[in-house]
């Protein structure tokens, strides 16, 4: 799970900092308090409260280098950045 730990990019100005903690994952917007994201599969996590999953991405590495954020049927590609 530490594999998705860092900080990424979501916009100029806001960033989402992704901590692992047990079997979910604690994310924490800029200005904003945390969400807990749970696991569906491998790479894809979920915000129970809200329509909001994220898609881990991989370099060819196999190195999570960022994700898809998805929320009601919008996507933005988001870059690791830490």
């Amino acid at each position: 799970m530490h594999q998705y730990n860092g900080q990424y990019e979501l916009k100029p100005g806001l960033i989402v900092t992704i901590n692992a903690k047990d079997s979910v994952l604690i994310a924490t917007p800029t200005g904003q308090g945390y969400k807990t994201l749970y696991a569906e599969k491998k790479d894809f996590f979920f915000e129970k409260e809200k329509d909001v999953q994220l898609d881990f991405t991989r370099n060819d590495k196999n190195e999570v280098d960022g994700f898809i954020f998805h929320q009601s049927g919008s996507e933005i590609r988001v870059k690791k950045i830490k």
